[in-house]
């Protein structure tokens, strides 16, 4: 969608780690960090920035699980 970009933000958190939120968002914050991957521009704000590191953001499209961004965070504990 032009003008918008797919925002990110710490949703809760749980024994495992944060749990991460995303929300299509056509309103940028001063204090936001914005970056652009392969077409996407991807916000997060500031709060939710250190919390981010590391972590990957992949489009999948797979006839089981649905179609759409999904959140890889390596820092979540398993178990």
């Amino acid at each position: 969608m032009n003008g918008h970009a797919l925002r990110i933000y710490v949703a809760g958190s749980s024994c495992s780690g944060v749990q991460f939120g995303m929300a299509l968002d056509d309103k940028i914050n001063e204090t936001d960090t914005t970056l652009e991957m392969e077409g996407v521009k991807i916000v997060v704000d500031s709060q939710s920035l250190p919390h981010a590191e590391g972590v990957t953001i992949e489009f999948v499209d797979d006839p089981e699980k649905g179609t759409g961004f999904v959140i890889n965070n390596p820092n979540a504990s398993t178990g």
